[in-house]
């Protein structure tokens, strides 16, 4: 879906060219309005489970801010950041749809053969998350394809990636909340993440043990 920009061409949308050209008032006027648009494009994106969750609250970060609460050079920069999600094809839902299809072949052809339409998004949440691929937020990103790759050349099987996405689908609530503990900078790996539940499974099982004998002993 083509973009309709009030401000000059695709190439007009830098934050050099948008400060130097145009006013505040323009600028305010024209990310409220790209603003709306992203939200809605975000909502279907979501509600057609097209977009990885993470991918979707990057933006909805980005595009928080009121338009009152940013300054000029705010503004440019967040208008440059949003028309290149805009102009990619994978903001719509016939773009995403087909950007996700060419992923899942392309995984099939390297051996990932247990993704599909219904795991995809995941897969990329879990490769962002536990494997240090930050950049890895959005389908189809060359990011995925060429750390699998490598994972692949370290002699590391499919199949064990294939465990970890299974555990990782199994504690996501828990992992997430490890992740978001961590240091952002060296985020876990997906060895650490399983030895700090299995410290915590233990624990679990402890607690439980002395609550069952302090209430024998009550007895």
């Amino acid at each position: 879906m083509a973009i309709s920009r009030k401000l000059g061409n695709k190439d007009h949308y830098n934050p050099i060219s948008l400060q130097r050209y145009h006013d505040e008032k323009e600028l305010r006027d024209e990310y409220r309005r790209y603003r709306d648009i992203t939200r809605k494009r975000l909502e279907r994106l979501e509600n057609n489970d097209l977009l990885p969750m993470e991918s979707i609250y990057n933006w909805r970060n980005v595009i928080a801010d009121k338009p009152k609460d940013l300054n000029k050079h705010e503004l440019a920069l967040k208008l440059s950041a949003i028309d290149n999600f805009l102009d990619s094809p994978a903001s719509t839902v016939t773009g995403a749809r087909q950007k996700q299809k060419q992923f899942i072949e392309t995984m099939e052809d390297k051996g990932y053969t247990f993704l599909n339409k219904s795991n995809v998004n995941e897969f990329i949440n879990f490769m962002s998350s536990t494997r240090n691929y930050r950049t890895a937020h959005s389908i189809g990103s060359p990011d995925v394809v060429e750390t699998l790759e490598a994972t692949t050349n370290a002699g590391i099987p499919i199949r064990e990636v294939q465990q970890n996405f299974t555990f990782y689908l199994k504690n996501m609530d828990k992992i997430q909340k490890a992740i978001e503990r961590s240091d952002s900078k060296n985020p876990l790996s997906t060895k650490q993440l399983k030895e700090m539940l299995n410290k915590g499974k233990k624990n679990t099982s402890r607690k439980k043990l002395e609550s069952r004998k302090k209430q024998k002993n009550r007895k």
